[in-house]
């Protein structure tokens, strides 16, 4: 047994040796591959770190990328580049849109559905699906519409007692006959509708609109329509028009002004409501509105009765006869009298007697001019001399009269072309013309002893123009107005976008012009075409899509250099202490 255990001693110190010396080895492998793991960890965080600081650079980057782009394009133009920024790295299922992004496809759309496919192949765009289900969910019936008019009652709530001021448009538009089935609705439209449930079973082609348009700022807003068989009836439109202006005045404006061209049904109403020359105002609920009719009406008028009839002042004959003289004549000149007069404006094509610019370069002081120079070149005597300066002093007064109602600056070199004020010389020109308007009649026939309507419609123009100034002085702090806030331009060009859609399509049936109308009223951007029969205006929905989406008004909180900057949206007219 001690010998065994002298062997045993012998073997145990070889053994531990192995042991001790696999345990540093392994000790040592160990140590090394934390050593190489602790390597590994601090390059992966020197990564990270790296990572983080290129991920908050290019971040950095793209921030002042953006901020360049804001500054140097439109709004609307980096509002579009921002949204394909942020549909690039998305799938079609993917994308996301906002209200405002609806609110811009939805024009381009309006403007040309081909072109809008046609750029959904480039860019990151809505289906017209998506757009169709987004203008579908504004809703827009036939009479006043009552979300229209809480929203023009919220804008009202922030803006000062002389932005509400406004005034009152109607006008109507001829519409194809169609009838439709509605599979939502479960009704046939395409009838005479007043809104409602005040549905006859005649078919309808006509349309009547109705806008309100600030005096003194630059709004406006479509309100309501109705769809007619026949022009409107003028009891009808007595009742829609005294509604239309106590639903205004629940919605927190002042309508002081109503705008009309002189159609029989106008005509009819305003006899109806006892306005007359002498009187050119009628009462709602105690409170004034005064009537005047469309001056860009009157002066194609003016001129046309010229062209047809010609007319008579005081003995001497003022004939279409004479225009034509002048521009045989002027024509021929290598300097010319009237530059600006053309064949169309003599001897009117199709359609062009509908266009204001060519009424009123016939009836302007370069016309006026050149008849009297004609006439001295001719060496005119008598009776013939005395016509030519007679056509000579007729264009020189329906530009003067026309300049008063049409003005739009402040100041202008030429002293009609400004604003009225106490202390232009407006009036001053108006009792001039109230003097010879009423001796002017048409040549021969039956109308020779009584006076037609355009001519009256000066006359009654005259008059309401200096009671509005008068009222408007007493009753609000104003130092000036433009009157060219004073005609329908603005529904002219309502009703312009509206027939644009799908071509030259003058007469829509009553669904199209429903759809239409609907994205017309929410203010979606429409560029009309720069031969319209009137200027375009730049004044602002009150009721924009986007709001209309997202249930918000569209002038509350709002940055008003921004507003002017893409709408146009400024005050035109204020007190003396602003």
């Amino acid at each position: 047994m001690e010998e065994g255990d002298i062997e045993d001693v012998s073997v145990a110190p070889s053994s531990v040796q192995r042991h001790v010396r696999t345990a540093a080895v392994r000790e040592h492998s160990l140590t090394m591959k934390i050593r190489d793991l602790k390597n590994q960890v601090s390059k992966l965080r020197s990564k990270v770190k790296q990572l983080r600081q290129t991920k908050v650079s290019r971040a950095g980057d793209k921030e002042r990328v953006m901020k360049e782009l804001q500054r140097l394009l439109p709004a609307k133009a980096f509002a579009f580049v921002r949204t394909q920024l942020r549909m690039s790295q998305r799938k079609c299922q993917g994308y996301r849109w906002t209200t405002q992004d609806k609110a811009f496809f939805l024009s381009l759309w309006h403007a040309s559905p081909k072109c809008y496919r046609l750029l959904c192949r480039v860019f990151s765009m809505p289906s017209v699906r998506t757009l169709q289900k987004a203008i579908q969910a504004v809703d827009f019936k036939t009479g006043f519409n009552n979300t229209v008019l809480a929203t023009m009652k919220k804008a009202m709530e922030t803006t000062k007692p002389i932005d509400k001021l406004c005034a009152i448009i109607t006008d109507e538009m001829s519409l194809k006959e169609a009838l439709h089935y509605d599979e939502a609705a479960d009704r046939v439209e395409g009838f005479e509708d007043f809104g409602r449930g005040q549905r006859t079973p005649y078919v309808a082609n006509y349309a009547s609109a109705f806008m309100v348009r600030g005096l003194f700022t630059k709004w406006k807003q479509l309100f309501g329509y109705c769809f007619t068989s026949g022009p409107i009836p003028h009891t009808r439109l007595h009742s829609m028009l005294v509604d239309g202006i106590r639903e205004l005045r629940k919605a927190g404006m002042e309508c002081l002004v109503f705008i009309c061209d002189q159609g029989a049904g106008n005509r009819a109403m305003l006899t109806r409501l006892g306005v007359t020359k002498e009187q050119p105002f009628f009462s709602v609920d105690g409170i004034r509105v005064f009537c005047l009719w469309d001056p860009p009406h009157l002066i194609k008028n003016i001129r046309n009765n010229w062209r047809h009839r010609g007319f008579t002042l005081d003995g001497d004959e003022i004939t279409w006869g004479i225009l034509e003289d002048l521009y045989t004549y002027d024509s021929r000149q290598e300097i010319r009298l009237c530059c600006h007069l053309t064949k169309k404006h003599v001897h009117l094509p199709p359609f062009a007697s509908m266009r204001v610019r060519f009424a009123t370069q016939v009836l302007s002081h370069s016309v006026a001019v050149g008849i009297k120079t004609l006439a001295d070149i001719k060496g005119l005597t008598g009776q013939r001399q005395q016509n030519y300066l007679a056509a000579a002093r007729f264009c020189e007064n329906f530009n003067g009269l026309f300049d008063c109602f049409n003005s739009k600056l402040l100041k202008d070199s030429q002293k009609l072309k400004c604003a009225i004020s106490d202390a232009s010389s407006h009036f001053a020109f108006l009792d001039k013309c109230m003097e010879w308007l009423p001796r002017l009649r048409l040549v021969g026939g039956k109308c020779n002893k009584k006076q037609i309507p355009c001519v009256e419609g000066w006359q009654h123009n005259i008059v309401c123009l200096k009671m509005l100034w008068s009222d408007l002085r007493q009753r609000h702090p104003v130092s000036f107005l433009l009157t060219n806030r004073l005609n329908q331009d603005c529904l002219e060009n309502s009703y312009s976008s509206i027939r644009a859609r799908g071509g030259n399509r003058d007469n829509p049936d009553s669904v199209q012009f429903e759809c239409e109308y609907r994205a017309v009223a929410t203010g979606l951007m429409f560029s009309n075409s720069e031969k319209t029969n009137c200027e375009q205006d730049l004044d602002m929905f009150l009721l924009q899509f986007s709001a209309y989406a997202s249930q918000e008004s569209p002038l509350v909180n709002v940055d008003p250099e921004s507003i002017m900057e893409e709408h146009g949206y400024c005050r035109v007219a204020t007190d003396c202490g602003e």
